[in-house]
């Protein structure tokens, strides 16, 4: 150890010598300033960090750190010997490359190496990153456009160069252990969701708002690399939920909401649904919370709202109905501007009275006895929601009546990073980003920081 620390003192000294004679300089030359010391620290950090990659290699590679325990075979589970002393290792820090020596021991049935030390140093994974880099590293896979950007970035700001494939390996691993893991506990909870719903308890004040949960679902299509019948690439449905308790809205001009969760499943609604109620028990709810369900109009989405929350309040998306009402009107009147924006607005101002009833009589009034197939039924599609739409006594009561949050979910979430220009995902890929886009939006990155420090390193 003392001459390891005498060897390292001389180097460290040169580093601090280097910068104030380099500030010295520009200082009798009138060229030091702000911009010229930010060069000089610059140039001192990169010999710093060079100084302490070789110092903490030095030091991992000493008998500070040493095992009396014998090396197993992770495969065959056998004593292994040694068969190359001092072995080199380089493992990518979030400074940069680090080179350590041990003892290597290969299994001669398996074909499997491992060094002497690697459980004590934490050296497990194939990728030999630190949790620091591989935390790093699916953060930003998860966050830029594309892998190639995060890797461009990371480059640009720490200079480390990691390959596009092993940046989407790694993002894509330890997404799946989150997917998996949080899968996992939802099935768990869903067996026994009955019991749970009547036995949770809850930290809700008698407030109306405190015990009023906000659920909203929608889907997203992304292409990915399974063909059809024609060997077009394949596009799937991922989809989105959102869970938020009303007492977590900020007052605004545009509802802020302070704590919110997302859960997305690129898959069947039997799973997501599971996801989405485990999600929502996180929440506090039970079955004594009242459950608003809002959503545009997919009947799957009714009917799992209806199976999770018996005796939601079920809300039409605003929008959604407008929009709806905007086009038949257009078929109505597609060359009379006026008459089309009267009708648009009787049947909006009917909904916002409550008058479900009275806005099926205006349309089968109006109504042609025939229409295109292109143009919605909007008889029938009023028809089916009649009791979604009383708008009046939902804004009445206080309730939100826009699904825009998970609208505005689904661009920011799933579409800026999944649903880029070229884009094709393996189905289990855009699954693993997803999930890890669903924590970060959810303030709860230290989900995935918990499965790196706990099971992804030793995978």
């Amino acid at each position: 150890m003392d001459s390891i620390l005498t060897a390292y003192k001389e180097n460290w000294q040169d580093i601090l010598e280097k910068f104030i004679g380099m500030m010295t300089i520009m200082a009798s030359s009138e060229q030091l300033n702000i911009n010229t010391a930010e060069e000089a620290m610059k140039l001192a950090m990169a010999d710093i960090k060079i100084f302490m990659l070789s110092l903490s290699g030095t030091l991992l590679s000493s008998d500070l750190i040493k095992s009396k325990q014998d090396v197993i075979c992770p495969c065959c589970k056998n004593k292994i010997k040694s068969t190359k002393r001092d072995s080199k290792i380089n493992i990518l820090t979030i400074l940069g490359n680090m080179k350590i020596k041990r003892d290597l021991y290969s299994c001669r049935n398996c074909g499997i190496s491992v060094g002497k030390n690697d459980t004590l140093l934490e050296i497990f994974h194939d990728h030999r990153v630190t949790k620091g880099l591989a935390e790093l590293v699916a953060h930003s896979g998860q966050l830029f456009g594309s892998f190639e950007e995060a890797g461009a970035a990371i480059e640009k700001y720490l200079g480390l160069k990691i390959s596009v494939p092993q940046y989407k390996t790694i993002t894509e691993e330890i997404g799946k252990m989150v997917f998996e893991n949080d899968k996992k506990k939802a099935e768990e909870i869903y067996k026994n969701i009955d019991d749970l719903k009547n036995n949770a308890q809850t930290n809700y004040s008698e407030n109306e708002s405190a015990k009023t949960m906000y659920v909203l679902a929608d889907g997203s299509m992304i292409n990915t690399r399974e063909k059809n019948k024609e060997a077009k690439s394949l596009w799937r449905e991922i989809k989105l939920g959102l869970i938020f308790n009303a007492k977590t809205i900020q007052a605004g001009v545009l509802p802020m909401l302070s704590e919110k969760e997302y859960v997305s499943y690129l898959g069947n609604v039997e799973t997501f649904k599971k996801m989405l109620v485990s999600t929502a028990l996180k929440h506090n709810f039970n079955s004594r919370t009242k459950v608003i369900a809002l959503a545009d109009g997919a009947p799957y989405l009714w009917t799992m709202f209806e199976e999770l929350f018996p005796g939601c309040i079920e809300i039409l998306d605003f929008y959604h109905f407008s929009e709806n009402v905007n086009k038949y009107a257009t078929f109505l009147y597609p060359n009379d501007e006026v008459s089309k924006k009267r009708w648009i607005n009787e049947i909006i101002e009917l909904s916002l009275k409550n008058k479900s009833e009275d806005i099926l009589a205006k349309i089968k009034r109006d109504s042609p006895q025939s229409k295109p197939k292109d143009v919605v039924n909007l008889y029938d599609y009023v028809e089916k929601n009649k009791l979604r739409i009383t708008y009046g006594e939902f804004k009445e009561k206080g309730y939100i009546i826009g699904s825009g949050a998970i609208e505005g979910g689904n661009k920011c979430v799933i579409q800026k990073r999944l649903k880029q220009s070229g884009m094709h995902w393996s189905p289990q890929g855009a699954q693993y980003v997803a999930t890890l886009r669903t924590k970060y939006k959810s303030n709860l990155w230290s989900d995935v920081i918990h499965i790196i420090e706990n099971e992804y390193m030793s995978a």
